[in-house]
């Protein structure tokens, strides 16, 4: 019976279904969840306005790898193997700073690399 199970289903499938999950909706509903981040900051203005910053979009983009010379190009899992690179992608954060009640204009920032997970070649897993 199991030998018939990964004859048709890769043996990790339910891990990287989990994982493309995760990327495609349960990471917006963390941000979404957290919605502001409150400090103790207060504007230089006149009454000493609270400072907040409010999160919206992220996104997690294409793996890059960059050189020692500081250019950036795309990574594919063959190349971050062969290089001994970890097959990461940068995440991005759309912000926006809200300075006693006044919002400012989005930025979006990297705030991080996120290992990609990815299936292995085929028949390396029999």
């Amino acid at each position: 019976m199991s030998r018939a199970y990964f004859a048709r289903e890769h043996v990790a499938r339910h891990q990287l279904d989990s994982y493309n999950n995760f990327l495609l909706h349960n990471l917006q509903e963390v941000v979404d969840e957290q919605r502001v981040i409150e400090t103790d900051i207060e504007s230089r203005g006149k009454g000493k306005e609270a400072v907040w910053v409010e999160l919206g979009r992220i996104e997690v983009k294409k793996p890059l790898v960059r050189e020692a010379d500081g250019s950036q190009s795309e990574l594919f899992p063959s190349e971050a193997r062969l290089r001994n690179l970890t097959y990461a992608a940068p995440i991005q954060l759309e912000m926006t700073l809200v300075q006693g009640g006044e919002p400012q204009d989005p930025i979006v920032t990297t705030i991080g690399q996120l290992p990609v997970m990815v299936s292995p070649p085929s028949g390396s897993c029999r």
